[in-house]
């Protein structure tokens, strides 16, 4: 643990050598407070703010050169921010060192346009500039701030002042949809929801709906336009339920397309040994999951998946005995 005495008076003796606060706590790496109170309890007399010049540290011309801040301000066309940075001090305390130097500074307008040309390369781009560019790349903004190397929210913000209006993504001309927008389609006049095909393709189930609804494609059913976000499924269930879809298998296999969550189903049961494969899993909502693991599924909601679990029985050679014989 530090000795706090020994500290104490080390933050004494070098404030009155001529030290400020500030670079007292900087070499402490404690904060400005905290050397001040030690201070004040030590009933250390304390400097004026400036020992009679505004902001302007009475040792200011021992640890700064004016001169180089001069030169970074007027010539260099440094902000008070960046000098500030490089000389330990506050921007507050580089504007204020700079009037007392008799230095003109320069207007926030100035000031701005001379970020924004900071920003852009020393670029300094026009409405028209903007629009050119954009229209290059579809109306992609990140790829054109990302081609002439701009921060990408910078750029944003600069058209948005500017006015420049550009297109969103997925809203972008000739940009194609991210999955095969026919069989999307097809799945969903079968009654496919929106989910199980953002799962299927890797998407949003907004990015679905954007583009069936674009291309002229209504949902089967009023309810199913809504939008539901697409599960985190692990790789392992993620292949196998993949598998099953290109089977032609979609939940919920006994009462049909369901636009809530569903299960995957063992048929073999994973605590008697039943693995993880698309001829054990049953793609079922959770109702008839339940009904089916307690054996209480009646047997015309049975014979929807009955094909399956008799295939099932016979590739991994056991008897389902809650519907043996049906």
């Amino acid at each position: 643990m530090p000795n706090t005495k020994e500290r104490n008076k080390r933050i004494k003796a070098a404030y009155q050598s001529g030290k400020s606060i500030r670079e007292v706590a900087a070499a402490e790496n404690i904060a400005y407070a905290t050397v001040r109170d030690v201070l004040i309890h030590a009933a250390v007399p304390m400097r004026g703010h400036g020992d009679g010049r505004t902001g302007v540290s009475a040792d200011w011309n021992r640890t700064i050169d004016i001169e180089a801040v001069k030169k970074m301000y007027v010539e260099e066309g440094k902000s008070t921010l960046e000098i500030a940075f490089k000389f330990g001090y506050s921007p507050a305390g580089i504007r204020q060192a700079l009037v007392a130097a008799g230095v003109s500074m320069r207007s926030r307008k100035a000031a701005a346009e001379h970020r924004s040309q900071e920003a852009f390369g020393g670029l300094s781009p026009t409405r028209e500039w903007c629009e050119q560019a954009l229209a290059a790349f579809s109306g992609n903004a990140s790829a054109c701030a990302a081609h002439y190397n701009f921060n990408y929210q910078t750029f944003i913000d600069l058209l948005k002042r500017l006015g420049v209006e550009r297109q969103r993504p997925g809203r972008r001309l000739n940009v194609p949809p991210p999955f095969d927008l026919e069989e999307a389609a097809k799945l969903s006049s079968q009654g496919v929801p929106y989910r199980v095909l953002a799962e299927k393709y890797g998407v949003t189930s907004a990015r679905i709906h954007y583009w069936l609804a674009k291309t002229g494609h209504e949902a089967p059913r009023g309810k199913q336009k809504s939008v539901y976000g697409p599960r985190t499924i692990v790789p392992s269930k993620r292949g196998v339920l993949d598998e099953l879809m290109q089977l032609g298998y979609y939940p919920c296999e006994i009462c049909g397309p369901t636009k809530h969550h569903f299960d995957m189903a063992h048929i073999m049961e994973d605590r008697n040994g039943g693995p993880l494969a698309a001829v054990n899993i049953l793609l079922l909502c959770p109702n008839h999951h339940r009904a089916f693991d307690q054996g209480t599924l009646p047997k015309e909601e049975f014979a929807h998946i009955a094909s399956r679990v008799r295939a099932a029985e016979k590739e991994l050679n056991f008897v389902l005995t809650a519907y043996d014989g049906w």
